[in-house]
């Protein structure tokens, strides 16, 4: 299953696609890039803010955002 992660750095936009052989293997790569770039928002800005789709294709992403340890809302 490929995936996108993509960075704003400035005025350049950086797209990485990673392809996972195992089914839940995405599901860690992204809570580990939410974390990666979460945590220092928070602890930085005191913020962090993220547009989420809707639908059925990102639920099982959500559920493993909600049981994180650290403030969201």
């Amino acid at each position: 299953m490929p995936i996108a992660f993509g960075q704003n750095f400035g005025m350049v936009f950086t797209m990485l696609l990673h392809e996972f052989t195992e089914p839940t293997a995405w599901l860690d790569a992204m809570v580990a890039g939410w974390e990666a770039l979460g945590g220092p928002a928070l602890q930085a800005r005191g913020t962090f803010h993220v547009s989420l789709s809707g639908g059925s294709t990102p639920k099982a992403l959500y559920q493993r955002l909600a049981s994180l340890k650290w403030p969201l809302s």
